[in-house]
């Protein structure tokens, strides 16, 4: 069994440089500020208007990689590993192929 240490530790790296960049007041202000922007807890799609919908969609998206690595713990890069792990041993099945790290 080998695990892809390079993958494990840029998710770790990319944790702490999102954490970084938005910790303190400054950093809550503008996740506010790009949730408010990105629709973060509004429904993106918009009826008769599939354009409008792909383009809401896309935004929500780039606010919740934000949201996933500034809100990544220790905890979620070890069930990546596990994932990982078990992918690469041929244990995959459904609940393993994606790794939901945002809760949702």
């Amino acid at each position: 069994m080998t695990i892809n240490p390079f993958a494990l530790w840029r998710e770790r790296r990319l944790s702490r440089a999102y954490k970084e960049v938005f910790a303190g007041k400054s950093g809550e202000t503008v996740l506010a500020d790009l949730a408010r922007h990105c629709g973060a807890g509004t429904n993106p799609m918009t009826p008769g208007a599939p354009d409008a919908t792909a383009y809401n969609l896309g935004l929500l998206e780039g606010f919740k990689r934000i949201r996933r690595y500034v809100d990544m713990s220790e905890a979620d890069l070890r069930e990546i590993q596990r994932r990982e792990r078990n992918i690469e041993d041929g244990e995959r099945n459904r609940d393993d192929e994606f790794v939901d790290l945002d809760g949702a």
